[in-house]
């Protein structure tokens, strides 16, 4: 792996730890910007939670794959010339 495609992978992975700590930084009783019960919080709002991890998570694999598929394809392109 080159250089880039190493700081590319840090950088999603950060991105990625944050975007998934986000719902917690804030009180417990708010829930994407929306004051919500802390039973909805303790209940619901936790499936709403374990959903928005599971797309940041898809959303970095696909990113990192997309990024590995990319470099082998650039350098099978440049084997070629």
């Amino acid at each position: 792996m080159t250089s880039a495609s190493w700081s590319t992978l840090l950088v999603v992975t950060v991105n990625t730890i944050l975007f998934h700590a986000m719902p917690r930084f804030s009180r417990p009783d708010i829930l994407f910007a929306v004051t919500v019960p802390e039973a909805f919080a303790a209940g619901a709002g936790r499936t709403l939670v374990a959903r928005y991890r599971a797309i940041v998570w898809s959303g970095a694999a696909a990113a990192i794959i997309e990024k590995r598929i990319a470099a082998k394809i650039d350098r099978e392109m440049t084997c070629m010339e």
